[in-house]
């Protein structure tokens, strides 16, 4: 699909911001207008990313680990960890279909190919965890070549929203399209399905009133339930963000989790992991990046609990299920 011709910062982007925004407008500074699947192991640490075809086992009853698996009709449920490098792209498939994060702006092909190898045509719900660029890079050019049908993403306080080139595409994508953004409620549930036990994702935070002075910690929390599993996607919530989740007693228990800010030092606390107590950790993360992600005291508190799965190591993760068993498929990118 053709992209629209550049667009010019001679548009009002406060007026843009207004059209784009369901309830209240957020009030955002000028300076925008400037700135415009491979078979694995486990390996003697634990973290699941080397290819040993005499290693592979159960990870636990009813949870499987394969590079040839072909799901069958009972499979109602996928959600993959696309890998994007340095970055986040989560894709739930049931009978409607999320994305969560996009990556960097460069990751477009990447990700618009396997939204294609998947047949994905519409997104239902598209949410943007936060604004940093790693999560929302190439977020525009979803919005201007598939269908949308909603848009979440939090409203921290403008100061902590960095002036992007990124953002500002897709806010004016968001505007071109006639869609609106859906600020990121907690306690608001997307019903997945139409049965009465179809998967359901609840957002768990942020909160309105919260309060943070780094941007990762407004990372839109949510958690998938199908049956008797779960999933818990964490964005880039660091230490800060887990402690207030645990302040409001929110249910974080999962099967899986999908580890908060790649791995950082920073994130995936003790206390935090032992209300979630996941089986499986995914982490999201580039091979030899800058940050050192993931750090190895993180990788160690994660160990205690779940075996740890990196795209870094594996390429695509899908983790298929039933709301039952579970069978963890990777592809390497």
């Amino acid at each position: 699909m053709k992209r629209k011709k550049k667009r010019t910062s001679s548009v009002n982007i406060r007026e843009v911001l207004s059209k784009v925004w369901k309830n209240a407008p957020i009030i955002i500074t000028c300076t925008i207008l400037a700135a415009g699947l491979c078979l694995v192991a486990l390996m003697q640490s634990g973290v699941i990313g080397e290819k040993d075809i005499e290693n592979v086992s159960l990870l636990f009853e009813g949870q499987k680990i394969t590079d040839d698996y072909k799901p069958d009709d009972s499979d109602d449920l996928c959600v993959s960890f696309i890998d994007v490098g340095q970055g986040d792209c989560i894709l739930i498939e049931s009978e409607k279909t999320v994305l969560i994060d996009c990556g960097e702006n460069d990751c477009y092909n990447k990700v618009s190919s396997f939204l294609k190898s998947r047949g994905v045509e519409k997104i239902d719900i598209l949410i943007a965890t936060h604004q940093h660029t790693d999560h929302m890079g190439c977020m525009a050019k979803i919005v201007d070549d598939h269908e949308i049908g909603r848009i979440v993403m939090p409203k921290p306080p403008a100061g902590l929203v960095p002036p992007t080139r990124a953002y500002e595409a897709l806010l004016y994508s968001v505007n071109d399209k006639g869609l609106r953004f859906t600020a990121a409620q907690t306690g608001y549930i997307y019903k997945l399905g139409s049965a009465d036990d179809a998967p359901k994702l609840t957002v768990l935070a942020p909160l309105p009133d919260d309060d943070f002075d780094d941007l990762n910690d407004y990372s839109v929390v949510c958690r998938l339930d199908y049956r008797k599993r779960s999933f818990l996607f964490t964005g880039d919530l660091t230490e800060k963000g887990e402690k207030a989740l645990l302040g409001r007693n929110a249910d974080i228990k999962a099967d899986v989790l999908k580890v908060g800010h790649h791995g950082s030092a920073h994130s995936s606390s003790r206390e935090f992991l032992a209300k979630v107590r996941p089986g499986i950790a995914v982490i999201s993360v580039g091979e030899q990046n800058d940050y050192g992600h993931p750090a190895e005291e993180a990788v160690k508190r994660l160990e205690r609990y779940a075996k740890v799965i990196t795209t870094a190591g594996n390429g695509n993760i899908s983790i298929y299920t039933d709301g039952r068993k579970m069978t963890v498929a990777v592809q390497k990118s």
